[in-house]
């Protein structure tokens, strides 16, 4: 399928890895058959992140690149709907900086694409490839998440937390203009927006690979983003995710 698309990019002090992934996603890019532009959102990083984007320019051209952000850290959940709000194609793809996710993958979801409006990229799904595993306890957590989000917000997703998804334009205003959280729980809300919006969605497999710097921080984030779980039930509740 022939597309047009927004690669939405969030950054937190990714100096470490970012040229690598920029470079990654750019080599495919320029190979597809369909246009494209990158969106950094940059979340009040503090080391050199938006000195390197820029740097970057030269190679990315001509790719239009654009950056979105702010000086104070807000969270990944405000960075990734930022883009979702911002993304001019027709697409926007939602990609972590580190591409524990392969770009190549892209082509997976967009093969669903037609038929639907939010394509999540799943390492639960059939199709799925865990390339490099993550930590024993990371993997119970995020069953524990998943789990407990499809018993509370019965989300009809297998894996709520994978960072790769693939939106429509229209379903990207749609879900991020409704978007709340700030922080981890952003994912399991936007499925649920999606949802409640009556949008399309599909979960496709896709590879993945645990990277050692994620910035997660495991007791903390897991209890903050449980509390977050309660918050969307309870905006679902109050009908805060329905209507235009």
């Amino acid at each position: 399928m022939k597309a047009s698309i927004t690669v939405i990019i969030p950054c937190f002090n990714e100096e470490a890895r970012l040229a690598r992934s920029v470079r990654a996603i750019v080599s495919y890019l320029r190979e597809s058959e369909f246009t494209a532009d990158l969106l950094f959102v940059n979340d009040g990083s503090t080391d050199t992140t938006v000195e390197l984007i820029e740097k970057l320019r030269s190679e990315v051209y001509p790719l239009a690149v654009e950056i979105r952000g702010w000086t104070q850290n807000r969270g990944k959940g405000a960075a990734v709907r930022e883009g979702m709000l911002h993304a001019a194609r027709e697409w926007c793809l939602i990609c972590d900086a580190d591409l524990s996710t392969p770009i190549e993958d892209l082509d997976r979801l967009l093969s669903a694409g037609a038929d639907h409006d939010v394509i999540i990229g799943s390492r639960r799904a059939p199709g799925a490839q865990i390339l490099a595993p993550q930590p024993w306890y990371r993997v119970i957590m995020g069953k524990f998440f998943s789990r407990l989000s499809g018993i509370l917000l019965a989300l009809p997703v297998n894996d709520v937390t994978c960072g790769f998804k693939l939106l429509s334009r229209e379903a990207a205003r749609k879900v991020g203009g409704k978007m709340t959280l700030d922080r981890w729980g952003y994912d399991a809300e936007l499925i649920k927006i999606a949802v409640e919006q009556n949008c399309r969605m599909k979960e496709v497999g896709v590879r993945w690979t645990h990277d050692a710097g994620s910035k997660v921080r495991l007791g903390k984030d897991i209890l903050r983003s449980a509390c977050e779980l309660v918050m969307i039930w309870r905006n679902s509740l109050n009908g805060r995710y329905r209507g235009e």
